[in-house]
């Protein structure tokens, strides 16, 4: 992979962590073990996931259950 690819990998995998986490607060108050989870999560469809649940979900709670 060259290096520009990467970055610009890198930077699609960041965008989508904040999206969810920002989408988050909006469902409540995230957790320090729920953020470290997500800022720690490399694979991109596990990623992709936790985005379109924190679009969906109607809580935390929710939003952790299914996590």
């Amino acid at each position: 992979m060259k290096l520009d690819e990467k970055w610009m990998k890198q930077g699609i995998e960041q965008g989508k962590k904040e999206a969810a986490l920002e989408l988050m607060q909006d469902l409540g108050a995230v957790s320090d073990q729920v953020k470290l989870k997500i800022l720690k999560e490399t694979k991109a469809d596990q990623l992709k996931y936790w985005l379109k649940l924190a679009a969906k979900a109607q809580s935390m709670d929710e939003f952790v259950r299914l996590m």
